[in-house]
């Protein structure tokens, strides 16, 4: 959507977007902003800062980009208490880079109009052991284990340290693997919404015992393209992890690289947590 004006505007200060009726109708949908242009010119912004949903409780789905009124105003009620449009945010009373001679554009998507916001979580423990049998489980599914939520307006993760555990019994054929050769955490579908979400491996325990690794050695992201969060802890087949591996324990089996450290007898626990605050890439 663009604006067009023959008055430009020197500096930012109510700057926003209003859905009418959109939150009345989809309480749940998920929209965010793709880019903001002046004068056909791209303005780079921290999505983080911004605030979504039916903010003044009239059923539109207000993104308010800057509002000296509104959630983000600062103590004097004449700018902005952290603005989003600069590296370092912080105060401003007359955001320059909101200035514009005639144009003014922003796109944004509705990414969904029924966000459950609520993701899926598995867990994938699998060995190797000569003639090629692979014990464990491919994906044990944590129903909406982790949780995003609003608060005042703005995205955040609210789960705690979140504890997988696997036994033994939930293992193919109930048969717990002896070493590790493919060993993940998925947090499903959060990237689509967050691509910048990102979560770290606090502990692996097995058989009631810590297991020590090398975080340097982990591999995160969206690995695989489908916006899917993953860590991976060591994968025969993945994305750098069977060749440096962070458990200890190596071993050769079938001609793969598998630790021995990531097998257990009667139960494996993931956890992880330090859910980053900043879920949108920041551009700076």
């Amino acid at each position: 959507m663009t604006f067009s004006t023959n008055e430009p505007r020197l500096y930012g200060q109510v700057y926003l977007i209003d859905i009418e009726k959109f939150a009345a109708a989809y309480p749940n949908a998920f929209v965010k902003i793709e880019t903001i242009k002046a004068d056909g010119n791209d303005v780079p912004f921290d999505a983080n800062k911004f605030y979504y949903g039916d903010i003044e409780n009239n059923g539109n789905f207000r993104i308010e980009m800057a509002n000296i009124w509104g959630c983000g105003h600062n103590e004097g009620w004449n700018g902005l208490a952290d603005t989003p449009f600069q590296p370092g945010g912080g105060e401003t009373t007359s955001e320059t880079a909101l200035a514009f001679n005639s144009t003014f554009e922003v796109t944004f998507t509705v990414v969904s109009l029924d966000a459950d916001l609520a993701f899926n979580v598995k867990q994938t423990a699998v060995g190797l052991v000569s003639p090629w049998a692979m014990p464990g489980n491919w994906g044990k599914e944590y129903p909406g284990a982790l949780r995003i939520e609003k608060d005042n307006f703005r995205y955040k993760a609210t789960t705690a340290n979140l504890d997988m555990t696997l036994t033994a019994a939930e293992c193919d054929g109930g048969t717990a693997p002896v070493n590790g050769a493919v060993n993940l955490i998925d947090v499903v579908g959060i990237r689509n919404f967050f691509p910048a979400f990102t979560a770290e491996l606090v502990t692996v325990n097995n058989d009631g015992a810590d297991v020590p690794f090398n975080a340097a050695n982990l591999i995160t992201g969206d690995i695989e393209g489908n916006g899917n969060f993953r860590i991976e802890l060591h994968n025969i087949w993945g994305a750098g992890t069977a060749a440096n591996p962070a458990f200890g324990g190596a071993e050769t089996v079938e001609g793969n690289n598998c630790v021995k450290s990531l097998g257990f007898t009667e139960s494996t626990t993931y956890t992880i947590g330090n859910f980053n605050d900043n879920l949108f890439a920041k551009p700076w």
